[in-house]
């Protein structure tokens, strides 16, 4: 059997948690006081008894598997008018209900307090009790109505009571003065709901009572027009909670890599919020592969998450209660499916139903043999038919013994609420403004981004979160800043939990831009005037370019007036003075320092000139003696080396 129980922190009237429900004990509550019964025909009071019969049209009621009802009246006194055992069907509890004080109209309400805590007190003590027909696996619920609440009344200290004695809630509906008293808040307790009107004659619709009953079955709406809701809208009945299995009440299957899909619709997943915790009695220890589906189309699932839980020998024999570590919650929403897969024989034990007995007994969990390991995003058809050589069956009359445990997600936020950021006008397009981060984005959730005020000016790049240069920036008209560019960014999680974010875009003119400086260079201390030195390379980024003037500062070191910046079209071209004077011996460098600007801000090189001395050549003449001296040095030599070639002639012709 599967039992989906969610625990969960719903955004609501008292911005707390709801549980929904279609198998519950509920006791109607409600003032018989003067100011409901008015001399007139019809009364408050009959609108009241209208009203509450509408709501009882909508539920289900089924003395086994739906609701039973009882009803108390107070004003002074509390009276019980039947038990939850006393009607079993829908017709007989509205007949109750409408013929209430029919006969003491006209003695009942006069000059009484009415007092809410005793109606809840009788409603404990004498209603919900097993003799008379208090299910102990069935929710109680408390649903009082008033007009005011007496000063001398302490509905919430009562009510306290109520709800810390086990599984009870607090329920109000307002009307009249009622509808602005902290009271009422206060009495239905962080569990509770309220429910208000000017009067119950303008509560009186069948319009009035859906909305009633399905702020009590199920949770509020983020988006009434999407029909999304924070919580699931199941039925609380289950065949036997994990907690409370034994090997005499479970049946296990032997079959091997089995793969599992729960169809019915009491297990649709109809909320948003994240997976916190898997409870199940286990059949053998393993790996048990819980899985979320969410369908693609037909009876084709992609497989959007995979959990694993391991089962050890010595978890047998009772529930394997798992809690999801935070970051591993799993993120779903309206549509999904649960399902597992084991590789050995499966771990999750069941028990057998009749659906002829039982209306929520499931029908339709799917079996398939899947020997594959099975991986995120894969898609699978679920229909019963050859699928990869595997054979999908159908289970009817059968309730695996599981629990999902459910909350709500975590609402996502930008890490920061503004971004100020700077941008030369000259960026290129795709270059990076700014990052951003995302804040609690859950496992496997999607977040959607849509800008709220947008400039063409900037792109968003969802897949490395950044924004960037989205067309050709607009000169800026200054050099220091200009909030140019807006856009404010909206992101919304899978709950419709939104958060926005504004970026602000602030251009500036850069200055031009010398690509070639600083530099060092050298002259000879020979160097004439009027010659061509260096060529400054200068360009403005902007589009199109501002008109640029470069200079040579005075500041010179040491102070000269040897050299001069000239301009010839586009280029800056260093050259020396006409009446230039070098001396090495004097000054051996100088440090130029070039300006350039273009009416919005400027830039400065420094180039590096070196003087090098100039030496004359002095050449070396030998004295007189120098060649006498070398010819006689050289006699020698010729007589020795004639003798030793005639020697060898001899030698090698004569012998």
């Amino acid at each position: 059997m599967l039992y989906i129980l969610l625990i969960f922190s719903a955004i609501q009237l008292t911005d707390s948690w709801c549980r929904p429900t279609e198998r519950a004990d509920v006791v109607f509550i409600f003032e018989e006081s003067y100011s409901m019964g008015e001399m007139v025909f019809p009364s408050e009071w009959d609108y009241q008894k209208s009203f509450l019969a509408k709501i009882v049209d909508q539920m289900y009621i089924d003395p086994n598997n739906g609701i039973r009802v009882g009803g108390v009246t107070y004003n002074n006194e509390p009276t019980v008018r039947f038990y939850l055992d006393t009607y079993t069907t829908k017709s007989d509890i509205i007949d109750a209900i409408l013929n209430i004080g029919t006969t003491r109209r006209e003695s009942v309400y006069e000059n009484d307090t009415d007092l809410v805590y005793k109606g809840l007190e009788t409603a404990y003590d004498s209603v919900f009790l097993s003799s008379r027909g208090d299910r102990a696996d069935a929710p109680n619920y408390y649903i009082y109505t008033t007009d005011y609440i007496f000063p001398d009344d302490d509905p919430y200290t009562s009510g306290l009571n109520i709800r810390f004695s086990g599984d009870s809630y607090i329920w109000a509906l307002g009307v009249k003065s009622a509808v602005t008293q902290s009271a009422l808040v206060q009495s239905v307790g962080s569990d509770g709901r309220y429910y208000t009107g000017s009067s119950f004659r303008t509560l009186n619709t069948v319009d009035h009572a859906k909305e009633f009953w399905e702020l009590f079955r199920g949770c509020p709406l983020i988006d009434p027009s999407a029909g999304i809701y924070y919580c699931f809208s199941v039925p609380l009945l289950y065949f036997e909670d994990p907690a409370l299995a034994t090997s005499s009440t479970e049946t296990c299957e032997q079959d091997e890599e089995m793969m599992f899909l729960l169809q019915d619709s009491m297990f649709e997943i109809d909320c948003c919020g994240i997976i916190t915790a898997w409870e199940f009695y286990p059949c053998a220890p393993g790996v048990v592969q819980f899985m979320v589906w969410s369908l693609v189309s037909g009876s084709t699932y992609v497989l959007k998450a995979i959990q694993e839980v391991h089962v050890t020998v010595a978890d047998l024999g009772t529930s394997v209660n798992y809690t999801i570590p935070e970051e591993d919650r799993i993120a779903i929403v309206a549509g999904d499916r649960i399902g597992w897969r084991t590789k050995t024989k499966n771990i999750i034990s069941y028990q057998s139903c009749d659906y002829q007995k039982d209306r929520y007994c499931p029908q339709n969990t799917y079996r398939t043999k899947f020997t594959d390991e099975p991986s995120e995003y894969m898609q699978f058809d679920w229909s019963e038919h050859l699928v990869n050589s595997s054979h999908v069956e159908k289970l009817p009359n059968r309730g695996y013994t599981l629990k999902v445990y459910a909350n709500n997600n975590t609402q996502v936020s930008f890490d920061e609420s503004y971004y100020l950021t700077s941008a030369a006008d000259h960026w290129p397009i795709g270059t990076r403004f700014t990052s951003f981060e995302i804040l609690g984005q859950d496992y496997k959730e999607n977040v959607t981004f849509s800008w709220i005020m947008e400039s063409p000016y900037i792109y968003l790049n969802e897949s490395y979160r950044s924004i960037q240069v989205g067309r050709a920036l607009q000169r800026a008209g200054r050099p220091y800043g200009m909030l140019g560019y807006i856009a404010q960014l909206q992101v919304v999680d899978t709950c419709r939990h939104t958060s926005t974010a504004t970026f602000s875009v602030e251009t500036f003119n850069r200055p031009p831009v010398i690509t070639n400086l600083p530099k060092e260079m050298s002259v000879l201390e020979t160097q004439k005037g009027d010659e061509f030195l260096y060529k400054v390379d200068v360009h403005d980024p902007s589009v199109p370019p501002d008109p640029v003037c470069c200079t040579l500062l005075e500041n010179a070191r040491p102070k000269t007036v040897n050299f001069e910046l000239r301009h010839n079209g586009s280029d800056y071209l260093l050259y020396t003075f006409n009446e230039s004077v070098f001396s090495y011996h004097n000054i051996n460098s100088y440090m130029l320092t070039v300006c350039c600007e273009d009416g919005f801000g400027t830039v400065q090189g420094i180039i590096k000139i070196d003087v090098k001395q100039v030496k004359a050549k002095i050449y070396y003449k030998p004295p007189p003696w120098f060649v006498i001296a070398m010819v006689a040095s050289l006699i020698p030599i010729s007589v020795l080396v004639t003798s030793a070639c005639v020697l060898l002639v001899q030698t090698f012709f004569f012998d």
